[in-house]
This record gives C-alpha cells, sequence and structure tokens, in this order.
C-alpha cells in the first residue's frame, strides 16, 4: 500500500490520460505542453462536445435515410403480405394461417414504427423527405 494513500481517479481521467499516451509527440517535451490551449481540460473538453456536435449532423442524416427505408419496408409489407397469404391460402390452408398470424404480429409492431415515424416527422428543425404515413393501411 502506498504511504500516504493516492487520491482516486475518475474513469473520464483515465481516459484523458490513455488518449494523451497514444500520443508519442508529447514525451519528453517538458513543460511546453502547459502553455498550449487544447492542455487545458475545459478547452479540450469544448472541441470534444463540438466533434460530438459535427457527428451528430451526419447521425441525423443517416436516421432521415433509416427512417425512409422502414417506412418503404412497411409499404412493401403491407402489399406482400396479404397477397402471399391468399396465395397460400388455396395451395396450403395451415399455412396461410401460419404466415396470417405472424402478419397481424408483424402490422402491431408496424403501427407503432409508424407513430414514431410520425413523431419524428413532427421535430422542429426535421430534415428528411415526409412522407404520407397511412396508419389505416396496415
Amino acid at each position: 500500500a502506498l504511504d500516504p494513500p493516492c487520491a482516486p481517479i475518475t474513469w473520464e481521467q483515465v481516459v484523458e490520460f490513455s488518449q494523451l499516451a497514444e500520443f508519442d509527440l508529447l514525451r519528453d517535451t517538458g513543460n511546453q505542453l502547459h502553455n498550449k490551449h487544447w492542455s487545458i481540460p475545459c478547452n479540450r473538453q469544448a472541441l470534444g462536445k463540438y466533434f460530438d456536435l459535427e457527428c451528430s449532423k451526419e447521425e441525423i442524416v443517416h436516421c432521415n435515410v433509416e427512417t425512409l427505408r422502414l417506412h418503404t419496408k412497411i409499404q412493401d409489407d403491407a402489399i406482400s403480405f396479404p397477397t402471399i397469404i391468399e396465395q397460400c391460402h388455396e395451395s396450403n390452408p395451415p399455412l396461410a394461417a401460419e404466415i396470417q398470424c405472424c402478419w397481424y404480429h408483424l402490422q402491431s409492431v408496424n403501427t407503432f414504427h409508424l407513430s414514431r415515424i410520425a413523431q419524428i416527422h413532427a421535430l422542429p428543425g426535421f430534415s428528411g423527405r415526409r412522407l404520407h404515413l397511412g396508419l389505416g393501411s396496415i
């Protein structure tokens, strides 16, 4: 045990230390680093927040694409499932009944997803493509 005991460190401090340790350039620089703006913890935190904000802008674009894909899949399901069920009903009624059960469950899931997509579309500043959600068609 250390005498006197060391002060405990937080996880955030460990992460900061490990990130700084990755830069071989920073070793053996003496006290020159203390004068740099990026060496001040609040400046590093501000820079981290800036890059988080930049990444969030990219993530918004990805979310817009994914909500559009999900909506398209829901529309495709609404067309294909009833057709498949009807085709199977003539040739294999037990299979048609099983697909029908799956379709009922999928319809409830899709309705939930459509309501969430509607909430996303209602967000202030929504930048994606607005589509007719057609909750009644499911």
